[in-house]
């Protein structure tokens, strides 16, 4: 791909020849066509695609909270593709089976603002509830995601509560399905400027046995 400046009549666009004439960001770029290989793809592309599958799988469910929460990122990246980096380099575990997602590692928020303090998670008789220190700035509010990997499914809360809230709950009194979650909490400024790291809390089963 070729970077260019824009000329006379402004940046060019479409199909130019063999290349594509585009733009994202303010930055005007040119792109050869993608062309179909008709070799066999070896051992290492097969697992190389597989882990790009699986982490666009998981940042599919994630996706607003690392679109709006992963903000401390190269400027011409956006926050799903800084998170999906994140975990292609460093939350992704080797296996016999050729690779997973090393869930605790991983991130849906990222920044640097002070993480949540002493959080912790609960399932009880109608849904599971996330408790942290509420001592914070006003301005503060909380990224919270609980992801079940195998139903495809996550339920959360994206800026919706403040910090010093101290305590969140998500009703599932109404389901009778089993859920496997993994738990993650972060937080966001009111500007959305900044936001913390998130934290991995843990793999909650509800109900619970």
């Amino acid at each position: 791909m070729a970077t260019y400046k824009k000329g006379l009549n402004g940046p060019a666009s479409g199909k130019v020849g063999s290349v594509i004439a585009s733009s994202w960001r303010d930055i005007n770029y040119f792109k050869g066509h993608n062309k179909k290989s008709t070799k066999e793809p070896t051992e290492k592309q097969l697992q190389s695609r597989a882990k790009f599958r699986a982490a666009n799988n998981f940042l599919s469910l994630v996706n607003e909270c690392v679109q709006l929460a992963f903000i401390q990122n190269p400027e011409r990246m956006t926050g799903r593709n800084a998170a999906q980096s994140h975990i292609l380099t460093k939350a992704w575990k080797e296996s016999p089976e050729g690779g997973e997602i090393d869930y605790p590692n991983v991130l849906i928020s990222f920044g640097k603002l002070e993480p949540v303090q002493d959080a912790r998670v609960m399932s009880t008789p109608t849904g599971i509830t996330i408790n942290w220190d509420k001592k914070a700035a006003k301005s503060q509010q909380m990224i919270i995601a609980l992801v079940d990997t195998q139903r495809e499914l996550v339920m959360e809360s994206v800026a919706e509560i403040n910090r010093q809230a101290g305590e969140y709950t998500f009703d599932l009194s109404n389901t009778d399905v089993d859920f496997n979650f993994h738990v993650y909490i972060g937080t966001i400024s009111r500007d959305r400027k900044n936001a913390s790291n998130s934290l991995y809390l843990n793999i909650i089963r509800y109900p619970t046995p």
